[in-house]
């Protein structure tokens, strides 16, 4: 047990504990994330749908509690089934919501350490602004959303081991804080081609182990062209996402080597019937500066499945 909590701190390199002392940095690549939804399946319908979600990251430690770990390197897996709908109250509202179940693995000198279970939702509620045509640009169609909401603090997340002033912030199920969330999407497009980008802001809140994550700014813009067979209608999308995340902060003190930022381009396909949307897209990184460098991303899969009514 003694070496499993050796192990454990040295994955963590953790961050100051409530009234404890730590000496370490927190490089964990499960902080490393960014919220991506891929192009959704008919605006003015509703929706009930699963979605997979892959993440992996290759991150090497830094000078360490515990020396014989230095400069090693780990491997972190995340595999998230998330629970996804959407309900349309009125022509220009959307209602969305995400809870996933998550699986978190990491593996560093032979050593495992995983947890399961339910993470952070997320509520969202998107306005129209603008949907129809622009005068002298009948061929095109035009969609300009607003979005605002919350990310909700429904994840499993605790101080583990605080007697030995072992805490990990990044290494849980969800962040423990309610974060605030701004969106904005639009989409441009004719019978066959058409572009689509979202920026999204989480203004991320503060947890009780006075511990807070720095705020995101992420993005995409895809290009996709559009191909009809009988009643379905298949959708390849090319494009890139690129993320940054400000520095986190531990009773208002900066945290050293978190943040950063991150450029993926981005491919994808979906195919729509009338009841049916399915989609896959897959992000590699082009540009990889997080978390001081000590942590890179490898490629992140995102597979979805919708009812649509």
């Amino acid at each position: 047990m003694k070496q499993q909590m050796m192990v454990f701190a040295a994955l963590a390199c953790a961050a100051l504990a409530p009234v404890y002392k730590i000496q370490a940095c927190s490089i964990c690549g499960c902080a490393a994330s960014g919220n991506f939804l891929g192009i959704l399946p008919q605006y003015q319908k509703h929706f009930l749908g699963i979605r997979y979600n892959y993440r992996s990251f290759q991150t090497t430690h830094p000078a360490s509690i515990i020396p014989g770990l230095s400069g090693r390197k780990s491997r972190e897996v995340f595999h998230s089934a998330e629970l996804a709908a959407r309900f349309c109250p009125g022509k220009r509202w959307q209602v969305l919501g995400i809870l996933p179940y998550q699986i978190l693995q990491q593996n560093i000198a032979g050593e495992s350490n995983s947890k399961t279970g339910v993470g952070d939702g997320q509520v969202m509620a998107y306005y129209s602004l603008f949907s129809g045509e622009i005068k002298d640009q009948k061929r095109w169609r035009h969609l300009l959303q607003l979005g605002f909401g919350l990310k909700l603090a429904t994840g499993h997340h605790t101080a583990e081991n605080v007697q030995e002033s072992e805490y990990n912030p990044a290494f849980q199920l969800g962040t423990g804080s309610w974060d605030k969330m701004l969106s904005l999407i639009y989409t441009a497009s004719n019978s066959k081609f058409g572009m689509n980008s979202d920026f999204t802001v989480a203004i991320n809140g503060t947890n009780k182990e006075h511990y807070r994550f720095g705020n995101r700014i992420s993005g995409t813009v895809r290009a996709f062209y559009s191909l009809k067979r009988c009643k379905s209608a298949y959708l390849v999308q090319l494009g890139a996402y690129a993320e940054h995340s400000g520095t986190d902060l531990l009773k208002n003190k900066t945290q050293s080597n978190t943040g950063g930022n991150l450029v993926m381009p981005v491919v994808g396909v979906d195919r729509y019937s009338d009841h049916l949307g399915i989609g896959i897209n897959y992000r590699m990184p082009a540009y990889d500066q997080m978390q001081g460098g000590y942590v890179k991303s490898n490629g992140r899969l995102l597979a979805s499945v919708y009812y649509l009514f």
